[in-house]
């Protein structure tokens, strides 16, 4: 288990909290124990945002370490597409 810091944005309500995770585990499953830790309702109402404490580490091998930052943002289904393809 590796200590982290978990920042959640819901709505107007931000908390940050430090937990203890298992590197090993997908960001999904980090995310589904997160959202229902904090009994947060449906995780695939939220996403999921890695910031590594060491800015060397490519997403492709990347593994939680001490330090790093996971943020956890509830979706915003009311909201317009923010892309628009040319």
């Amino acid at each position: 288990m590796i200590e982290v810091k978990i920042i959640v944005i819901d709505g107007n309500k931000t908390e940050i909290k430090t937990a203890d995770i298992d590197p090993s585990a997908t960001f999904e499953r980090i995310k589904k124990s997160i959202v229902q830790g904090l009994n947060l309702g449906n995780p695939d109402e939220y996403s999921i945002f890695i910031s590594p404490k060491s800015g060397n580490d490519s997403l492709q091998n990347y593994i939680p370490s001490n330090g790093d930052k996971i943020t956890i943002i509830k979706n915003d289904h009311t909201s317009e597409n923010p892309v628009k393809f040319r």
